[in-house]
């Protein structure tokens, strides 16, 4: 089989969407499945950088060099710009498009329907959402679980980046010597939810010790003077964690280390004294997995979609959006040490549901829908 795939935005995106694709491809190679990748742009100029990233694994051309051989199209990004005439498959990571929470910005999706085989949504209760949504009266619809790197997947290998002898050092270099929790994510989107976080924490005074580290997109600053001039200096989200600082320790109590690559990711998980999944919306989540992936205890929101993708014993649940509950939890996993026994049946539990997300079964199942959409072509 002779596979298409969009990697138009794959040099752009590090994490997120360019990360699945990233791990699939590591899954496809270790599959040794014999199907040909080919790999395409709408934009020439990003040609170089997309053979450097993908070297041998396949040749790279813009859409209009596209082979006329070409059997399937992975759409990988979340829209479909150049629709070829082979068979095609979308994959979806946000359906808030769908369900109209946010404007189209590249397609009419219920047109593009009966123009797609297979349209792959990253967790189960996103695809029902899709489903709803679009009807699937052909049932294109599918789930199809995104994968993490086989770096979190390999003691050997996230042992040495990360070794447990490091820890105090690596505090010291960006904790100011203090324990931290982890967050992860952009700060200033209201639906990660760091002012939650803040929220739980202004109720333990007994931890102030902890820093929160956050690594993403680094907080963008005030608005230009001369649109201060009818709008407020920041987001009324934004400026609402600004206000809560004071309150849970001051600018210090944060620490800022913006958008880390892989290996940064491993050491921050892993010398984390808590992962804080807080998040009040999540199509997925790849953070959670990867925290349990490096036995980080894990406190996590129990939405629909963060407990499908932490499963039932790994993470520490706290009630959906409920701030009480959330510090009864940090308090149970930072400071009683009665609770040390049960972090550790939820870290080894953290380490086994990590290896249901590796990139081979990611890779397979994949495949699977590929041949799936070719015989329905």
């Amino acid at each position: 089989m002779k596979i298409g795939i969009d990697a138009t935005w794959l040099p752009r995106d590090k994490r997120g969407m360019g990360m699945v694709v990233r791990n699939f491809l590591q899954g496809f190679q270790a599959l040794e499945s014999g199907h040909q990748l080919h790999f395409l742009t709408c934009k020439a100029k990003a040609l170089p950088a997309i053979r450097q990233e993908v070297g041998a694994l396949g040749p790279v051309t813009t859409f209009k060099e596209a082979p006329s051989d070409l059997e399937v199209a992975w759409y990988p990004w979340n829209r479909i710009d150049v629709p070829l005439p082979c068979a095609k498959v979308l994959t979806v990571h946000e359906s808030l498009e769908f369900l109209g929470k946010w404007p189209p910005r590249y397609r009419n999706w219920s047109a593009l329907y009966p123009q797609i085989e297979k349209i792959a949504v990253v967790s189960d209760t996103e695809c029902h959402l899709v489903q709803s949504r679009l009807g699937d009266p052909q049932h294109k619809v599918v789930t199809c679980h995104n994968a993490i790197s086989p770096k979190f997947l390999t003691p050997s290998q996230s042992q040495a980046l990360a070794p447990a002898e490091g820890a105090e050092n690596y505090r010291q270099t960006y904790s100011q010597g203090k324990p931290y929790l982890l967050f992860v994510g952009d700060p200033q989107e209201e639906r990660k939810n760091l002012y939650g976080l803040l929220q739980a924490l202004e109720k333990l005074p007994h931890l102030k010790e902890y820093r929160v580290m956050v690594a993403g997109i680094l907080p963008r600053g005030p608005r230009p003077w001369w649109q201060r001039l009818w709008k407020p200096a920041y987001p009324p989200y934004w400026q609402k964690v600004l206000d809560l600082l004071p309150q849970v320790g001051g600018a210090e109590r944060l620490i800022w280390r913006g958008n880390l690559d892989l290996e940064e990711m491993i050491k921050a998980y892993s010398y984390a004294s808590c992962f804080a999944a807080v998040s009040t919306h999540e199509t997925f989540f790849l953070p959670l997995i990867e925290a349990l992936a490096c036995a980080t205890p894990t406190v996590c929101n129990s939405t629909k979609v963060l407990q499908e993708v932490g499963g039932g014993t790994a993470p520490f649940y706290y009630q959906e959006n409920d701030i009480e509950d959330l510090a009864i939890k940090l308090d149970q996993i930072l400071a009683q040490p009665a609770f040390a026994s049960e972090v550790e049946r939820h870290k080894r539990a953290g380490l086994e549901r990590a290896q249901k997300f590796s990139p081979s079964l990611c890779a397979k199942r994949y495949l699977e829908l590929f041949q799936e959409a070719l015989a329905q072509h």
